[in-house]
């Protein structure tokens, strides 16, 4: 099943957007996880303070909430703006893979009428040039 056709049938699949999001949210909650786990490991941590504004208490809970939070934004922002320039560069007249392919074509069209010597065929369907080389 494709793509196309998983995004027809109500999406089933499990490609692009929805990858990227359930990513991000499992990497979410394991950072938040590791940020529960850090109580655990060390004995009377220092409080942590989410983004050196608001102080967390130093417990598994404001941890797991620092280590979630900070991993949703810096990862996040990122994965926003990409998102945003995917959306709002998509311009139509800038050089893309079809002009790239087109151009390809071209320069294969060409070589096939010349021969594939990259000259001027002169002599129509055979592609031998009848010109004598020069010295």
């Amino acid at each position: 099943m494709t793509t196309a056709e998983s995004t027809a049938d109500g999406g089933r699949g499990f490609g692009g957007r929805r990858f990227v999001v359930v990513l991000y949210c499992l990497l979410v909650g394991i950072a938040a996880l590791m940020g529960v786990l850090f109580t655990v490991a060390v004995d009377d941590p220092a409080p942590p303070a989410l983004f050196f504004l608001f102080e967390l208490p130093p417990t598994a809970l404001g941890f797991g909430l620092y280590g979630g939070v900070t991993t949703a934004v810096v990862l996040g922002v990122p994965l926003l703006f990409v998102v945003a320039v995917s959306t709002f560069v998509d311009d139509v007249d800038a050089v893309g893979r079809d002009d790239i392919e087109s151009d390809d074509r071209d320069d294969i069209e060409t070589d096939n009428r010349d021969g594939g010597t990259g000259e001027e065929a002169n002599d129509g369907e055979t592609g031998l040039s009848t010109d004598s080389p020069k010295d």
